[in-house]
C-alpha cells in the first residue's frame, strides 16, 4: 500500500501526516481551516512513517547513518514551521534515502478537497470500531475478524473509517516493518530486529520486507499497516461482579499464599511479585483469590503462559471458578480471537496482538520454552501491560532474573513449599543405564514399565530429549507390550496432540512418550515418571527435571509416585534436581506443612 506524507497547517497550527488517499485528508481537517500540501510523492508505509518520525520527533541524540549533518535541522522542527522549510528537509532526506525520485517538483499547490462518497458513520458504529482496537495493535483482516465476531460482518468504509480515526489521534497507523530512531529495521508487531528478512512484494513494487518472528499471526510487512489502538481505560461491567470460588478449600499453606496475593493486589506501590510454588502446591487456587480482588478492583486481567497445554488445560477451570465473567482463552488454533472479557488467558505468543490492555497480568510458568531467554516475547508482555500495571510471576523453578528481582527488593515473593495435599514430593531415583541397545531396551527399565503401567494399571510419562526419541521408544514399547494402542507419543509440531493427551490422561492408554512439551501444566491422577537418557544437559536442566518429577503424586487420592532418571551418567542438574526436591520437603516439613 503507498501512501503520501503531507503537511497540513492553519492559521495556529501544523501537521505532518501520511495518507493512503490525501484528499480524504484534506476533507476532514478542512473543518479546522487546514490546507494540505504533499510532501513526497507516494511511497511504501515503512519509509513514509520513518521520514514523518525523523521530522516530528526529537530524536538529536540517534543519529542514523543516512540522516547525519540534518539532525539539528530536522528537530528544530516547531509550531509555526512554514511549507517550504518542511518540504526542503523533506527532500534532503528523500536524497540521503536515494529516492529522489519521489521529490515534488517546487510551487504545489494545496490538495483539493475529497471527492468521492462520504461512508454514512454513526457514533456507534465508530465507537464500536475504536472499542475493537483500543489496547490492541492488530492489521486490517483481524479488525474484520474482531468486528464479525461481535456480530459486525459489514462494516462500511472499513478503511476511511480507520484513517479518520487515525486523524482525530485516536490510533495509529503503523508500518508492520518499520525503521527505529536509530535507523535499524524492526517489526512493529512483535519488536523482533533479527526476524526481519527481505522479500519481493507485489504490493510494492520495491524492496520490501516483513517479519519472520511473528509470521505465526499473519506477516507483518514494511508496506501494510498495522492500527494501534490507545491505552485501555473503560471499564466492562463483569469486572464489578463478585466472583464465587467453586473450588476446593485451600490447605494452611495455600490460606497463606493467598491472604500474602491479595495484600499484593491491594498495594498501590508494589508492581512485581513471585509466587514460588512446588509442582502441585495448587497455585492455580492461590492465584484464584488474587484474581478476585483484582476484579473487585475494576481491573482488567490476563493469565498467560508460554505454552498452549497450559492455557487449554486451565481454561474450564476457570470457566467454573469464575461463574457470570466472561472469559477467553487465547492460543493457536482457538475459536475466538478478539473478543472482550473480564480475564484473559492467552499464550504469550497472542500478547503481540496487544498494546496497553491490562492491569494486572499472572505470568505462569514464566521459566518455560518458548518465553524463556526470549526477548521478543518479553518485549510483548511488557508492552500489553498499561503503565503502573502489577505482575505476578508463578512458577516453581524460577530463573536467576527472577532471583535477583527478589534479592534487589525490586520484586515481593510469596513462597508455597508444599502441595495442596501435604504430602511429600517425590523424590527422583537415579538408574545407570544404556537405555536402549541394538533396538532393544534396557530389561530393567521394561520391568519398571510393566510393573507400574501394566501389572498396577497406572499411568507413566516417559520423557525424552528428542521428537526422534518419541518415535524410537513407541515402537519398542509396542514390541514389548503386544499392543499397539499401550503407548501414545507427542511433540509439539503433532497434530494429534490434544486427542493423544486425552487418551493418556482419561483413556485406557497407560504409557505417553512425550518430549518436555508435557513437563507442565498437566494432571494426571496416579502417575509415575521416568526420564530416558536424563543426563542431556542441554534439554533437560535443572528446572526441567524438578517440572517432569512434579507430574507425579500430584492428586489427593494418589499422592505418591514414582521418578526414576536413567542415564548412562549423573549430570550436575540430575544431582541438583534432586537435591532441590529434598531440601524443599524438608522446608515444607519445618513449617509444619506435611503430614
Amino acid at each position: 500500500m503507498q501512501y503520501t506524507l503531507y503537511y497540513a497547517c492553519n492559521a495556529d497550527a501544523y501537521q505532518i501526516k501520511y495518507s493512503p488517499d490525501i484528499s480524504f485528508d484534506a476533507c476532514c481537517l478542512a473543518t479546522d481551516g487546514y490546507h494540505v500540501f504533499p510532501l513526497a510523492k507516494p511511497l511504501p508505509l515503512g519509509i513514509v512513517h520513518a521520514i514523518q518520525t525523523r521530522l516530528t520527533k526529537n530524536g538529536s541524540n540517534k543519529i542514523t547513518s543516512w540522516a547525519k549533518g540534518l539532525w539539528q535541522k530536522i528537530v528544530a522542527v516547531d509550531k509555526g514551521l512554514d511549507y517550504n522549510r518542511v518540504k526542503g528537509l523533506t527532500d534532503k532526506i528523500l536524497t540521503r534515502m536515494r529516492l529522489q525520485e519521489h521529490r515534488l517538483s517546487a510551487g504545489t499547490e494545496p490538495v483539493p478537497v475529497w471527492s468521492g462518497r462520504w461512508p454514512v458513520w454513526d457514533s456507534q458504529a465508530l465507537e464500536i470500531l475504536l472499542k475493537t482496537i483500543t489496547g490492541r495493535i492488530l492489521q486490517k483482516a483481524e479488525i474484520e475478524r474482531s468486528l464479525a465476531e461481535n456480530g459486525i460482518n459489514n462494516f462500511t468504509g472499513l478503511d476511511l473509517g480507520l484513517h479518520y480515526l487515525y486523524l482525530q489521534g485516536k490510533i495509529d497507523i503503523l508500518p508492520g516493518v518499520g525503521y527505529t530512531g536509530a535507523g535499524e529495521l524492526q517489526c512493529f508487531r512483535c519488536g523482533s530486529k533479527t526476524g526481519v528478512v527481505p522479500a519481493a512484494c507485489a504490493r510494492c513494487n520495491r524492496a520490501c520486507y516483513y517479519c519472520e518472528d511473528c509470521i505465526m499471526l499473519g506477516a507483518a510487512r514494511f508496506c501494510e499497516p498495522l492500527y494501534r489502538g490507545g491505552v485501555e481505560q473503560t471499564i466492562p461491567e463483569t469486572y464489578a461482579a463478585e466472583p464465587v470460588l467453586r473450588c476446593r478449600g485451600l490447605s494452611a499453606a495455600q490460606e497463606m499464599a493467598a491472604a500474602r496475593l491479595e495484600g499484593f493486589i491491594k498495594d498501590k506501590f508494589r508492581q512485581i511479585c513471585l509466587v514460588e510454588a512446588v509442582c502441585g502446591a495448587g497455585k492455580t487456587e492461590v492465584a484464584f483469590r488474587g484474581i478476585a480482588q483484582a476484579l473487585k478492583e475494576e481491573a482488567r486481567v490476563l493469565y498467560a503462559a508460554p505454552r498452549r497445554d497450559v492455557i487449554t488445560e486451565l481454561y474450564p477451570r476457570f470457566v467454573e471458578a469464575f461463574p457470570g465473567v466472561t472469559i477467553t482463552a487465547l492460543y493457536g488454533g482457538s475459536p475466538t480471537k478478539y473478543g472482550e472479557a473480564a480475564i484473559t488467558l492467552a499464550t504469550t505468543h497472542q500478547l503481540m496482538r496487544f498494546a496497553g490492555k491490562f492491569d494486572i497480568v499472572f505470568l505462569d510458568e514464566a521459566d518455560a520454552y518458548p518465553y524463556r531467554e526470549n526477548s521478543v516475547l518479553r518485549g510483548v508482555l511488557q508492552r500489553a501491560l498499561k503503565e503502573g500495571s502489577k505482575i505476578i510471576y508463578i512458577t516453581a523453578t524460577p530463573d536467576p532474573f527472577l532471583y535477583r528481582q527478589v534479592r534487589d527488593r525490586h520484586a515481593t515473593k510469596i513462597l508455597l513449599p508444599a502441595r495442596y495435599h501435604g504430602y511429600r514430593l517425590p523424590v527422583p531415583e537415579i538408574l545407570k543405564s544404556y537405555i536402549i541397545r541394538n533396538g532393544q531396551m534396557d530389561p530393567v527399565l521394561v520391568d519398571w514399565l510393566f510393573e507400574r503401567g501394566i501389572r498396577r494399571q497406572a499411568k507413566v510419562f516417559i520423557f525424552v530429549p528428542h521428537v526422534s526419541d518419541t518415535l524410537v521408544v513407541y515402537d519398542i514399547l509396542r514390541q514389548y507390550f503386544a499392543d499397539d494402542k499401550c503407548a501414545c507419543a507427542v511433540h509439539a509440531a503433532d497434530p494429534e496432540r490434544d486427542r493423544k493427551k486425552l487418551a493418556f490422561q482419561k483413556g485406557p492408554v497407560p504409557f505417553l512418550v512425550t518430549t518436555t512439551i508435557m513437563e507442565r501444566g498437566i494432571t494426571v491422577p496416579n502417575a509415575h515418571v521416568l526420564v530416558l537418557w536424563a543426563d542431556n544437559e542441554r534439554i533437560f536442566t535443572e528446572g526441567a527435571l524438578i517440572q517432569m518429577a512434579g507430574r507425579a503424586g500430584r492428586t489427593v487420592d494418589y499422592p505418591a509416585g514414582d521418578v526414576l532418571y536413567a542415564a548412562a551418567t549423573v549430570s550436575e542438574p540430575m544431582e541438583a534436581a534432586i537435591k532441590k526436591i529434598i531440601g524443599t520437603n524438608s522446608l515444607a516439613e519445618q513449617r509444619g506443612l506435611l503430614r
